[in-house]
């Protein structure tokens, strides 16, 4: 987690707080790296929530399934800029 402070600090969650206070805080919360597969799923509908995310590099999309089967985008994608291009 700490090659993604820097990350993290540009971010508005995180952009008015210390190099030091973003580790703490990501050390209180247990914060760690994870890896989303494409075309997988980080949260379906009526899943209990335990964490949060904040993607920090790649490509998502939020869709709904309808009852009759279908995928409906509720949001476009977004492209989220890789680390190295953050600003």
């Amino acid at each position: 987690m700490d090659s993604h402070i820097s990350i993290l600090q540009k971010s508005l969650l995180f952009w008015d707080i210390s190099e030091e206070d973003v580790r703490k805080i990501c050390n209180c919360l247990s914060a760690r790296e994870r890896t989303i597969e494409k075309n997988s799923f980080v949260f379906r509908a009526g899943d209990e929530v335990h964490s949060i995310y904040m993607i920090l590099s790649g490509r998502m999309q939020w869709v709904e399934k309808s009852e009759d089967g279908n995928w409906s985008h509720m949001h476009r994608k977004v492209k989220v800029h890789r680390p190295d291009s953050a600003k």
